[in-house]
Parts: C-alpha cells; structure tokens; sequence
C-alpha cells in the first residue's frame, strides 16, 4: 500500500490552513513538498509497472476537477446581476489572456504531433512561456483588481473561479517545465499524453470562465 495519498492528503490540509490564514510560510513548504513527492511517484509508477491504469485515473481526476468548476461557476451565474461589478473590463487584460490560451492550446497540440523532433521541442518550450505569460497576467490582473472577496457573492465567487483557474495553470507550467526537463525527448509516453491533455482541459474551462465573469 502506497502512503502518497495519505501524504498528499495532509498537505493539501496544510494549503487550506496557509489560505484561510495567509500564512504563506505553509505554502511555500507545500510547493517544495509537492516537488520532491511528485518526483517519488513518478519513481514508484516506473518501479511499480502500473502506467497502464494511468490514463483512466487521470480521466477520473480531470472529472472531479471539472465537476469542482461547475460548482463554483454555476455560483458565478447565480450572483450575477446588472449592478454587479465586474474584476475588470472583457476586451483588456482578459481578452489577452484569452488570446494566450488560444495559442497555447494550438502549440502543444503541435507539440503532442511532433514529440521527439525539434519541432515538437520548440513548441513544447513556446507552450510553457505561453502559460508563464498566461500567469504574469492574471498576476497583474489581480494587483489591479478593485474588487475583493467580502464585497458580495458575485465578487467572491468570481475571484475563486479565476484564482483556482490561475492555479490550474501555474500546475500547468510546472508540468511543462518537467517536461522540457527529463522527457522532452520521448517520441510516444503517456507523461507527455497527460500533460497535454490537462492543458488543453485548462484552456477549455477558460472560456468558460471568461464568458461567464467578465462578459456577462
């Protein structure tokens, strides 16, 4: 029996404290932790020889992830009204992020039809600077913002769909930076079949979530 789950269970125990009480102490540990655990499984598949079940796990993750937006968009729509105010205007920094997805979507699709040739390699390396810029943005984004999380429901549900679709990326670029790291070379694996498909699920709920906070 593996301990990861049990381990993983209790850091992300760990980020809800380091959230709920701002102490950013906890989630900097969190994010040395995730690194070196994420490297012992990756390890622990290979030595185990269970990849096989791999893709029908990460079809189940992509699953509750997606059922986890739902909830807090469906949240979005509820609160929406004509007085409410929105994180920023559509058609400025939203629609540039938009625009970043759109061509990180295109690169590593590229990149999952070309793995093993420079060509895929560039397109690897374009998708993680994409999903780097993607981060900057919202970053920026977030600085600028005039709403916070007590002004009203709308606000509040706003900013999670968008925080947790931000984090969704920054795992994302982790991923993307893995692989550029240890198996940009592969010709066919599941690692780089998983990432691409999460990256592409990331872009998709974009656009839901830009649709449903900042042009309604």
């Amino acid at each position: 029996m593996s301990l990861l789950p049990f381990v993983s269970s209790g850091l992300f125990l760990a980020v809800l404290v380091s959230v709920f009480f701002w102490k950013s102490q906890i989630l900097t540990i969190f994010l040395i932790l995730s690194y070196f655990i994420s490297v012992f499984y990756l390890e622990e598949v290979d030595s185990l020889g269970i990849s096989s079940r791999i893709p029908g796990s990460f079809a189940i993750f992509i699953f509750s992830e997606a059922v986890v937006f739902v909830s807090i968009l469906l949240a979005v729509a509820w609160y929406n009204s004509f007085e409410s105010l929105n994180l920023t205007f559509w058609n400025e920094l939203p629609v540039i992020g938009t625009a970043i997805l759109f061509v990180s979507s295109v690169s590593v699709a590229a990149y999952h039809h070309s793995m093993g040739s420079p060509v895929g390699l560039f397109n690897l390396k374009l998708t993680f600077w994409l999903g780097m810029s993607f981060v900057v943005l919202q970053y920026s984004e977030f600085r600028e913002c005039c709403v916070c999380l007590v002004d009203s429901g709308y606000s509040s549900s706003s900013l999670c769909a968008v925080g947790l679709h931000l984090l969704h990326v920054f795992v994302g670029v982790l991923s993307l930076g893995f692989l550029i790291k240890y198996v940009a070379s592969a010709v066919s694996a599941y690692r780089p079949s998983l990432v691409v498909w999460y990256w592409h699920f990331v872009d998709y709920v974009w656009l839901v979530v830009y649709f449903l906070v900042y042009v309604l």
